[in-house]
């Protein structure tokens, strides 16, 4: 009879499913995932973006980096390599540092057409000198 009395007096109580609760929370992870994925492809793919839409002058910052390698390393990396000369020059221009802080001019179009036009003639120098020739410079006329 005790034993009858013991089991009467047990009793279960029913307890909520937690199933719905870890559906929820697995959504929750795969959707982070998606989602800190795509913002990692934008952060990448949209300065591409960006810079590919650009057209090219003589001022502008493509002078950076030699834009005929990019056949051989791809747009995305000489794109890359880009923003972050254009960083570091940003991040040295503003530096509080007194060596090398410095004030930003703008030099304008001309100056880099010059600065391009005495790196020809530089390269001009070294690769007659290689072939055994000397460049000699016309007067201005």
């Amino acid at each position: 009879m005790a034993r009858n009395s013991m089991r009467e007096k047990i009793a279960i109580t029913p307890r909520r499913s937690v199933a719905l609760y870890a559906l929820l929370s697995i959504a929750m992870v795969i959707v982070s995932y998606v989602f800190v994925i795509a913002l990692a492809a934008a952060c990448v793919y949209l300065p591409y973006l960006i810079v590919q839409s650009v057209e090219p002058s003589p001022g502008s910052a493509r002078h950076l980096v030699s834009w005929r390698h990019s056949h051989r390393w791809g747009h995305a990396v000489v794109a890359g390599a880009t923003a972050r000369k254009i960083r570091t020059a940003g991040h040295t221009a503003r530096s509080g540092h007194p060596s090398y802080g410095m004030k930003y001019v703008d030099q304008g179009a001309q100056f880099y057409d010059a600065q391009h036009r005495n790196l020809q003639i530089t390269h001009l120098k070294w690769k007659a000198a290689k072939l055994g020739f000397r460049v000699v410079e016309a007067p201005a006329a």
